[in-house]
């Protein structure tokens, strides 16, 4: 299962309830340059010459360099305000060998275990 929450008011937030499906594509950590959408810059990363595009079973947009894909399925929506938030569930999914990249406090990093 997978939970996402976006801004209500969101056109991603419109197309997930509307398709009732998504992709969630993990970059790695190699991929922290990759450019991508945020609100000032509506593009979406998938039309960037640098971001091969495959389409999943029902068209979703699949990076083919991620680190992992996964193909889902909306199986709830929770519209608290201001965001939509929705539970979903991995119909598909596909990995390659490496570390995600993070995102954490405004910054890109790396996971790391704690030590023991």
């Amino acid at each position: 299962m997978v939970l996402i929450c976006l801004n209500k008011s969101s056109s991603s937030a419109q197309a997930v309830a509307a398709a009732g499906r998504f992709a969630v594509n993990i970059l790695g950590e190699d991929q922290r340059t990759r450019r991508c959408a945020s609100p000032s810059e509506p593009t979406p990363a998938t039309s960037s010459p640098e971001s091969p595009v495959n389409e999943g079973e029902f068209g979703e947009p699949l990076l083919a360099d991620a680190l992992a894909n996964l193909d889902v399925a909306s199986s709830s929506r929770s519209p608290a305000e201001p965001t939509s938030c929705f539970l979903a569930e991995v119909e598909r999914a596909s990995a390659r060998a490496g570390a995600p990249l993070a995102y954490f406090r405004g910054q890109f990093g790396r996971l790391e275990l704690a030590p023991g």
